[in-house]
């Protein structure tokens, strides 16, 4: 069977879908979520990206009407949970650098000139 990939229709069966797939993959090692939180959890963050961020994505695999495949993905900022952790990260990497190590994050959106956070650590 042909597989096809196209955006999220923004309907509730491949929305279903898509997070019951989604809770396959997480439910196992080493992420062990409990899957009913872990299908609620995806739902939820799916439908506040759709409406809150002009930059998200959901991308469906789908064979026939079976979803096989998902990526999704939006743009982050300060104060989003990735955002935040990445942020720290970079400062924490080339702290601990005894060389000449930087590391960055990229911000680019539509209504934001392009901004980076970086940190680095000379010799």
């Amino acid at each position: 069977m042909t597989s096809t990939i196209a955006a999220w229709n923004g309907g509730h069966d491949q929305l279903t879908q898509a997070a019951e797939l989604y809770a396959d993959v997480f439910s196992e090692s080493p992420y062990d979520e409990e899957r009913s939180q872990s299908i609620e959890s995806f739902t939820s963050r799916v439908r506040r990206y759709a409406a809150e961020k002009p930059s998200f994505r959901l991308l469906i695999a789908s064979e026939g009407d079976r979803v096989v495949g998902l990526v999704l993905g939006t743009g982050a900022s300060r104060g989003d949970w990735w955002w935040d952790r990445l942020e720290e990260w970079c400062r924490q990497t080339c702290r601990r650098s005894g060389s000449t190590r930087s590391a960055s994050l990229w911000r680019n959106s539509p209504s934001t000139p392009r901004t980076a956070v970086t940190g680095s650590q000379p010799r």
